[in-house]
């Protein structure tokens, strides 16, 4: 059941890649999509939850709110950089992640890098060390609540 649902998602994902139906594509998909799924298939979580369709949801809705955040994050930079006197407070911070599997800490972490203005330096268990381009506060709740809470949420409710 494992080999077949991940060669499905491989080889779904692989369609939209190629967005080829030639006979000469489906083959070599296939092919790709069993050796993907013998080598990496173990990864996937395969539970009753895996099947809703309220996670696909909500990670469409995650990956708008990233574009967003992304968006915001932009702007916000753009205007530091055009103020004539620029007073920044640059820092790397150790931040706590509340989430449990590896795959959404790295999701995680990606996410805080697309965002212009921070940029996560290294992942190590549940700690991400966060360089960002301007410190607001000092607090590291605040600070955990600002970079990290908005992404942990939806990704708590899509993955876990």
């Amino acid at each position: 059941m494992k080999v077949l649902t991940s060669t499905t998602i491989f080889f779904a994902f692989w369609f939209l890649l190629t967005r080829q139906f030639s006979l000469e594509y489906v083959v070599i998909g296939l092919m790709v999509s069993l050796l993907g799924s013998y080598f990496y298939g173990y990864t996937f979580n395969y539970s009753h939850k895996f099947l809703e369709i309220k996670r696909y949801l909500l990670a469409i809705y995650y990956l708008l709110f990233l574009l967003k955040e992304c968006a915001l994050a932009c702007i916000k930079v753009g205007l530091i950089i055009l103020k004539p006197k620029v007073i920044l407070l640059p820092g790397v911070v150790k931040l706590k992640t509340k989430l449990q599997s590896n795959l959404t800490r790295v999701i995680l972490a990606n996410s805080i890098t697309l965002t212009p203005g921070t940029l996560t330096v290294h992942l190590k268990g549940e700690d991400l060390y966060i360089h960002k381009l301007h410190l607001e506060t000092m607090n590291k709740e605040e600070l955990r609540e600002s970079i990290l809470g908005k992404f942990e949420r939806i990704l708590i409710e899509v993955f876990e």
